[in-house]
């Protein structure tokens, strides 16, 4: 919206509820209405702020937003942490292309975690976006590995992954166009964040052990999506 618009649309709202201000009310004084109205005009003339102002931005902007963040996320803590010394053998050209395609359902997720409020809801399109990448990670560990086990503890590797993954979800929570989020978008916010922290262990933790892969890495998808599906239950009620 142009400033003029703006400046045009909040001179009109402010003779309205100046207006309204003036209407008498059942069981309050004229100086109650005055108050009552006086703090009604302040927040809906009020600038808006930084948050709103991301929220407003077209869905592709915020969903590109909230994919650099991730990567840049990743970035850091692989800078930090370390790339295993194995990714450059027989198995490269199989890892990139598993990425890559989480990368895309990753993205995906983020676009329903971020669609507008004023659009149809995905309904089943949605939870199979959401299933999709869950589900990846979980045949990408089953696929067969040449075996190296270096005694890591999967706990360790889920609980980097979990804490990695709620990261790179918070810009998705706050780029929402809505206070409470809806289940679907706040379990595809998680879903993007667990495929990002499935990447991360994989580039980083050596273990090729199947259990290990299940455990550590494949489930931070699926303990993020059940954390996100328990907390907004339990905000609703």
């Amino acid at each position: 919206m142009m400033s003029g618009e703006r400046t045009t649309e909040s001179d009109g709202l402010e003779k309205r509820l100046a207006s309204a201000a003036r209407e008498p009310a059942p069981g309050l004084s004229q100086a109650e209405m005055t108050a009552l109205w006086g703090r009604v005009r302040a927040e809906a003339t009020a600038p808006p702020g930084w948050l709103e102002r991301l929220r407003e931005l077209p869905t592709g902007v915020r969903v590109t937003m909230a994919l650099g963040f991730a990567l840049v996320v990743v970035a850091i803590a692989l800078l930090a942490t370390g790339t295993r010394e194995s990714l450059a053998g027989p198995g490269m050209m199989r890892l990139t292309l598993g990425l890559s395609g989480l990368a895309l359902l990753a993205a995906a997720s983020f676009a329903v975690s971020l669609r507008g409020m004023h659009q149809r809801p995905l309904r089943g399109a949605g939870w199979g976006v959401i299933a999709m990448a869950v589900a990846v990670p979980v045949s990408l560990a089953l696929l067969p590995q040449a075996p190296h086990a270096d005694g890591r503890s999967g706990l360790g590797c889920l609980l980097f992954g979990v804490a990695t993954g709620a990261l790179v979800s918070v810009p998705a929570f706050l780029m929402q166009r809505a206070s409470v989020p809806v289940l679907a978008r706040a379990c595809a916010a998680l879903a993007a964040g667990g495929a990002f922290g499935y990447a991360l262990l994989e580039l980083h933790c050596p273990s090729r052990d199947v259990t290990h892969l299940l455990v550590g890495h494949a489930a931070v998808g699926v303990v993020l999506v059940v954390l996100s599906a328990i907390v907004v239950s339990v905000r609703r009620r």
